[in-house]
């Protein structure tokens, strides 16, 4: 879940990944939307931001694919993005990536997040493994 572009995000994802996404990965973020000569025209609706981040805003199909679940990857750049799977029954790997005032909101985001990268640090290996066998 992100308050960013989904189309994006997907995007690269396809590039970066050393493996094609899995049908199990969902990323529910905004959507521009493009009208029929192909110029953005919108964004998609509810729009997501930081103060609504949680499970109660996942597309039906996402909320679907939840139901049974025992594990969800969780990535995010904000302590307020632990939130995002409020709402699900689940195990959480929280990984959070600190890039700004980092000596200041580090013990925050370490009580928050079970992962905690910095200074635009390498995503670490533990999130690769879960995307990959979900």
């Amino acid at each position: 879940m992100s308050a960013g572009l989904g189309d994006v995000i997907e995007e690269f994802l396809r590039q970066v990944l050393p493996f094609p996404l899995q049908q199990s990965t969902h990323v529910v973020s905004n959507r521009m939307v493009f009208d029929e000569s192909g110029r953005l025209s919108d964004f998609s609706e509810p729009l997501l931001h930081m103060f609504n981040k949680t499970a109660a805003f996942f597309p039906e199909a996402t909320k679907k694919l939840a139901e049974g679940k025992e594990f969800c990857l969780l990535m995010g750049d904000g302590v307020g993005d632990c939130t995002m799977a409020d709402g699900l029954e689940i195990e959480t790997l929280k990984v959070g990536f600190l890039n700004e005032k980092v000596e200041e909101r580090l013990p925050e985001f370490r009580r928050k997040f079970d992962i905690v990268v910095t200074d635009d640090g390498v995503v670490p290996e533990a999130a690769f493994r879960a995307i990959h066998s979900a």
